[in-house]
């Protein structure tokens, strides 16, 4: 069972009992023989020598004092020498030694029942007895191991106090305060899973998780393959639980959790969770996969109770190499986030045979250029143990600015955008598996080429279709564009590239034909780009 943890809040000063410690001669006497510090001692005189001078020793052998009060602040055994001024006796010394002790908080266990009950058990070492005070006139003393219920009446934080107390010295060692929470009643456990599984040949652990947990409550695990037997007996921190080494056979087994009330003895049962050898996955890789993340791959693994797992790791191309070998899940290293990485695990138990194998790999993708800004990609699904896949979907852009659609065919076309970013654009895979789990492949670096696109041909002729010359694309303000007839001679420049060309040379119409252009851009990011081409004049 857990121990009852708790801040302690402050301190009370302790009252004194009246028992007495003998000196060894017994001429004095002390309260007691141990204490918490700081430890406050009175001496009483018992010898019959009358009205003789009495000194006391209390730290320093070499230092006496008439004072029959004395505080001992540090924690240690001390002898208390007493040396009396009676010429007639012949031994005038007398001594009692006094154990001063550091104090701590006595060791409880307290389980919450209905009815705003507690149950208290007492697992302190330290102490003989451990004292609880649940009011002002209510309270108990509790051996160790010895367990007591009371019901607090009423809902709300309650404070009990905590005394830890020894059998010669009853009240020498501080008061410490604690707040409980009691519950007017116990919800049923409602039980959402449970597997077993061989963690070492012919050794198995059972996997649970229930809905929710109640703080400080007594939970139970039965196991039933023909009877019941619990295999957990305490308290839950987490919704999730494994326990190893069960006793297991292949055969039908149920799964049941039971909340149990030491206040009234009763349990309160869960739904039954049932399976037959034919649906006992023992497999350690029931949810394995892995994920690109940052400069990593993450490979999710099974709890298990023992063993380890081999990791071999290639890159397309590559041999399997060995990696570290892990005891749960783990992020991989990896030299360039662009490659295309493939594990394979072995499942070595404790009993140093291999078990299980599996393999994995991320979603993956690589891109080959076909043409200006237009690639072929070819995407590769992730092999995991998942089996709730709902689409896999792309990701292309830069700067922020990102497209993205669902992939319907493992390899398939794409044509860069201007609107996604200029010379370099991303591209990765998402695969969405629901309840938030998304993985995330290789990422790849694009060759954009930035083109201001340029119309083969316009007709100036006042139709107002096609009549001048414009430019699209423009990634800046700032650029010139220069028109040129086919012998050379400069017919049109500006210095804004919003503004098209009209066809007119110094007022005039210019004779159709082939002209030439010229165009001087910055990108958004300042770099400097030069682009020429041709385009025809047309008279219609």
């Amino acid at each position: 069972m857990r121990k009852w943890s708790h801040i302690v809040f402050f301190i009370l000063v302790p009252c004194l009992s009246f028992s007495q410690s003998l000196s060894s001669k017994g001429r004095f006497s002390i309260e007691f023989d141990r204490g918490c510090a700081p430890l406050t001692v009175n001496i009483t005189s018992l010898d019959n020598f009358g009205d003789v001078t009495r000194l006391y020793s209390y730290i320093d052998p070499e230092v006496f004092t008439n004072d029959t009060t004395f505080t001992f602040t540090s924690v240690g055994v001390y002898e208390i020498i007493q040396v009396v001024g009676k010429d007639s006796i012949g031994d005038k010394t007398d001594t009692l030694i006094l154990e001063v002790i550091e104090p701590q908080k006595p060791e409880i266990i307290v389980t919450k029942c209905s009815n705003l009950e507690v149950s208290i058990t007492s697992i302190d070492s330290f102490y003989d007895s451990t004292r609880v005070f649940f009011s002002g006139s209510d309270s108990v003393t509790l051996l160790p191991n010895e367990t007591y219920s009371y019901s607090f009446g009423s809902a709300g934080i309650q404070t009990i106090g905590l005394e830890g107390l020894f059998a010669d010295a009853t009240e020498v060692c501080p008061n410490y305060f604690e707040e409980i929470i009691p519950i007017p009643g116990l919800p049923p456990p409602n039980l959402v899973s449970a597997s077993i599984k061989e963690t070492c040949r012919d050794n198995y652990s059972l996997y649970i998780t229930v809905d929710q947990i109640q703080e400080n409550v007594n939970y139970r695990v039965i196991l039933d393959q023909g009877s019941p037997a619990t295999l957990y007996d305490d308290f839950l921190d987490s919704t999730s639980l494994v326990i190893h080494e069960i006793p297991f056979s292949l055969n039908d087994y149920c799964v049941m959790v039971q909340i149990y009330d030491p206040c009234n003895n009763n349990t309160i049962s869960s739904n039954e969770i049932c399976q037959t050898p034919s649906a006992l996955s023992l497999s350690p890789f029931e949810t394995l996969y892995s994920t690109y993340e940052g400069s990593s791959v993450y490979i999710n693994l099974d709890a298990v109770a023992s063993g380890t797992f081999e990791i071999e790791r290639r890159f397309e191309g590559g041999e399997f190499e060995s990696r570290a070998s892990q005891v749960q899940s783990f992020s991989d290293p990896i030299g360039s986030k662009s490659r295309k990485y493939y594990y394979r695990i072995n499942y070595r138990d404790a009993c140093d045979e291999i078990l299980y194998s599996a393999e994995t790999n991320p979603p993956l993708v690589d891109a080959e250029e076909v043409s200006e800004n237009s690639y072929l990609v070819n995407y590769i699904s992730a092999n995991n143990s998942l089996d709730s896949f709902n689409n896999a979907l792309f990701q292309v852009g830069n700067q922020g600015s990102y497209a993205s659609e669902i992939i319907t065919s493992n390899s398939f076309n794409l044509n860069l955008s201007p609107e996604n970013g200029v010379e370099r654009q991303f591209l990765s895979i998402q695969s969405d598996y629901g309840a938030g789990l998304i993985l995330n492949s290789n990422l790849l670096t694009l060759s954009y080429e930035l083109v201001i696109y340029v119309p083969s041909a316009f007709t100036p002729n006042g139709d107002g279709l096609n009549d001048s010359l414009d430019f699209f694309g423009i990634p800046s303000e700032n650029g010139s564009v220069k028109i040129y007839s086919r012998w050379g001679q400069t017919v049109f420049a500006s210095n804004d590239l919003s503004i098209g060309w009209d066809g007119l040379i110094s007022g005039d119409p210019a004779p159709s034909g082939t002209y030439l252009y010229e165009i001087v851009f910055e990108t958004s990011n300042g770099k400097k780009l030069r682009q020429r081409g041709t385009f025809v004049l047309l008279e219609k």
